[in-house]
């Protein structure tokens, strides 16, 4: 707020605020992942209280490093977001350019991802309320002596319910595809144990040839059915271990391989933290797809990419024309009875992950897929999760 402190947040830290515009505070050693706060406070002894109690949290308590960046205006924070990812925004409704809902309003309407704590003075409350129903995350009243555990809970737990929501919304997201994909691409299986049932009825087709057709519709709806309900899966945030890729691609590869197909290995596969069954899932599809539009006798190389933190998948198949890389990992791309929804499941788990998938050209000719930004693992993980603690 503008002017004095309010009553209880004034403290020997309030002697020591910095005056400056804008101020970054070093990562408290909480351990884990740091967790980037935006500190939206004009009132200097206000913004050095809050953040000695954030200071002085324990890792316990906030379940994660923290580092603290604190503006003193609206415009300053609407730039800082525009260009550096925050966690969370704790955002007080008295600023010198903008008061009240206006304020949550705006930060909300422009970055609707970030969870907003709002920071109010008793005369505020009511506007605070609303802020909550604007979709702030919660809101804490200055002048009821705000502390570090208060604040920690605050922030921990706006994280966490915003990483619900977004979970939600890729959930219902997810279901909406899988509802598509039902009615399309089950009508086409169904349409012909259905015409083969009428035949046999009719006398029009032999009942042994009748249900062996009858008997292969099922099998597709079954197989279809089962990578739809992968393509709903949002477990990644469950299980997380150590996952070695070299040893799973090759457990994977012995599981899917035809014969004459070869498998070869870089040096300098990584082992990282993600969801192996997830991770088992996409080197899966990867080499379905490479054998099913490469041929048996096909030759995939799975190794690290050279200038990047991530890992490929190459073959030398036919490979990909370029007009069709850009939308090959959405639902039903390559049209067809077999839409390529494995390249959907590799999309689904690599973005649960917080990595970047991308179809290329092999040195071969061939089709390439490179999985990008493995270090964005755990955070994405976490976010998953509803949370920024372990695991």
């Amino acid at each position: 707020m503008s002017g004095h402190p309010d009553p209880e947040m004034t403290g020997p830290a309030a002697t020591d605020a910095d005056a400056s515009t804008e101020e970054a505070v070093a990562p408290v050693a909480f351990g884990g992942r740091s967790l980037q706060v935006l500190l939206v406070e004009d009132n200097p002894g206000d913004a050095a209280l809050i953040e000695t109690h954030l200071d002085r949290v324990s890792g316990d308590e906030l379940g994660t490093e923290l580092s603290l960046t604190h503006v003193e205006t609206l415009t300053a924070a609407l730039d800082r977001l525009s260009t550096d990812r925050f966690d969370v925004v704790l955002l007080d409704l008295g600023l010198p350019e903008s008061t009240g809902l206006e304020t949550a309003e705006r930060v909300l309407d422009a970055y609707p991802t970030v969870p907003v704590v709002v920071l109010t003075g008793l005369q505020n409350e009511e506007v605070a309320v609303e802020a909550i129903r604007a979709g702030a995350q919660d809101y804490l009243n200055k002048n009821e002596h705000i502390e570090g555990p208060m604040l920690a809970r605050a922030v921990r737990y706006a994280v966490e319910r915003k990483a619900r929501e977004k979970q939600l919304e890729l959930r219902t997201e997810r279901l909406g595809e899988f509802a598509e994909l039902i009615s399309h691409e089950l009508r086409n299986p169904l349409s012909i144990a259905s015409g083969y049932v009428q035949l046999a009825r009719d006398g029009d087709a032999d009942p042994a040839d009748a249900l062996a057709e009858i008997d292969d519709a099922v099998d597709r709806i079954g197989t279809l059915v089962d990578k739809l309900h992968r393509l709903t899966s949002l477990s990644t945030a469950d299980g997380v271990a150590p996952v070695d890729f070299e040893t799973t691609a090759a457990e994977r590869w012995a599981a899917a391989a035809t014969p004459g197909a070869t498998l070869e290995t870089a040096d300098g596969l990584p082992t990282i933290a993600a969801n192996p069954d997830r991770i088992r899932s996409l080197f899966d599809q990867l080499f379905r797809n490479a054998i099913e539009h490469g041929g048996e006798d096909i030759t995939v190389e799975v190794g690290p990419l050279p200038d990047e933190d991530g890992f490929y998948v190459a073959d030398d198949g036919p490979g990909i024309p370029p007009e069709e890389r850009g939308d090959l990992f959405e639902h039903g791309s390559t049209g067809g009875a077999d839409p390529r929804f494995g390249l959907t499941i590799v999309r689904n788990v690599a973005e649960d992950h917080g990595w970047e998938v991308r179809a290329v050209e092999s040195d071969s000719g061939g089709a390439r897929f490179e999985v990008a930004g493995l270090s964005n693992t755990l955070t994405e993980l976490r976010r998953n999760a509803g949370g920024h603690g372990g695991g």
